[in-house]
C-alpha cells in the first residue's frame, strides 16, 4: 500500500504528450514580457516558457511546479531588465550628455 507522501514523490508520473490548455497558460505566462519588451521580452519569455514546459514534463513533484513556475517567470523578468539596461547603455553610452 502506497502512502500519500510516496504518491507525491512518485517518479512514475504520467505526463500527456499534449499539455492541457490551462497548463500551457501556466507555463507560457512569461510571454507577457513581449508586450513591454519586444524582442528581448520575447526571448526571455520564450526561454521561461520552454523551461516551465520541460519542468512540467519532468519527474519533479507537482507541488514543486507551483513554486518553480512563478520563479522561472520572475527570472525571465530579471533577465529582461538586465538585458534592456545593457542594451541601453551600449546604444547610448554610459549616460554622459
Amino acid at each position: 500500500m502506497m502512502k500519500a507522501a510516496d504518491q507525491l514523490e512518485s517518479p512514475e508520473k504520467s505526463t500527456p504528450d499534449k499539455l492541457p490548455p490551462l497548463v500551457m497558460a501556466a507555463c507560457c505566462w512569461p510571454f507577457i514580457l513581449i508586450a513591454v519588451g519586444g524582442l528581448i521580452g520575447g526571448l526571455a519569455g520564450g526561454g521561461a516558457c520552454a523551461a516551465n514546459i520541460a519542468m512540467y514534463r519532468s519527474s519533479l513533484p507537482r507541488w514543486s511546479l507551483w513554486i518553480l513556475n512563478p520563479l522561472t517567470g520572475l527570472l525571465a523578468f530579471v533577465v529582461w531588465i538586465v538585458l534592456a539596461i545593457v542594451l541601453e547603455l551600449a546604444l547610448n553610452g554610459s549616460g554622459e550628455t
